[in-house]
């Protein structure tokens, strides 16, 4: 329906300096991995679309200001 069909980081701090998101499926390994803000995961690993499932995803971020921004959660994928 093309509602959530990818995880995206959305910040509403202007100033980002460093970023970085990492995917990890349920067993602990990495599924995507990006350091532009302006990327998006698409629920795909090597352009082969993942199983339904919980993942865990890390962000952290560092302003200008050298301000730091962890955060961790779990994204789910349902088709």
């Amino acid at each position: 329906d093309g509602h959530n069909d990818v995880f995206k980081i959305h910040s509403s701090k202007p100033c980002i300096k460093d970023f970085a998101l990492s995917v990890y499926d349920r067993w602990g390994l990495l599924v995507f991995q990006t350091v532009s803000i302006n990327d998006w995961w698409d629920g795909s690993v090597n352009g082969i679309k993942v199983n339904n499932g919980v993942f865990f995803y890390i962000c952290d971020i560092i302003s200008d200001t050298k301000q730091e921004v962890h955060k961790h959660g779990n994204v789910s994928v349902l088709k």
